[in-house]
């Protein structure tokens, strides 16, 4: 008998839905300090962070069985965004001021979590969770040259300008 797949993927994503399905701008609350977290920290305060995961906020969005990764912008500059299932505190319904403690909520699927910090060496630069994103450093000048293809922020997108798609879609009832 095989064994099944991890179900955090599957409980993130379907409250996620469910917060962006009611026209609700989902936030993550996480904690910076986790091994594995890829985010500009100087946007962190008390080792916590505040995302927006609005799909008109993020691009090029990923979930695998270990965390989620996306890019955003910060002050106008793309960054990449790694955040594993660890690090997650709160899911966020931001105008109605829900919040669902995902990261206890994932805590309990921890027993099918093979991201186990002892498995990688300290002093190693590359944690992601997400391979094939490129780092940083080496995508600054591809972005650089395709600034047509970077994502826009939320405020943009609420200032009419033109809205662009995120990477994924969702599936409504319209």
């Amino acid at each position: 008998m095989s064994s099944m797949s991890s179900f955090k993927p599957y409980l993130f994503t379907a409250y996620y839905n469910w917060i962006v399905d009611n026209d609700v701008t989902p936030h993550l609350l996480i904690d910076v300090s986790v091994k594995g977290v890829q985010v500009p920290l100087q946007y962190a305060q008390n080792n916590s962070m505040v995302l927006s995961i609005a799909p008109a906020a993020i691009a090029d969005y990923q979930i695998n069985d270990k965390g989620i990764g996306f890019k955003a912008r910060f002050h106008g500059e793309s960054e990449q965004v790694i955040v594993p299932f660890k690090a997650m505190r709160q899911l966020i319904a931001f105008e109605t001021g829900g919040a669902l403690p995902i990261g206890q909520a994932l805590a309990v699927y921890d027993s099918d979590d093979d991201f186990d910090t002892a498995d990688y060496e300290e002093d190693e630069d590359d944690f992601a969770i997400f391979p094939e994103f490129k780092s940083v450093d080496d995508s600054e000048e591809e972005e650089q040259s395709s600034t047509d293809e970077q994502p826009q922020s939320t405020e943009q997108a609420q200032d009419g300008q033109d809205k662009k798609q995120p990477a994924f879609s969702f599936v409504t009832d319209d």
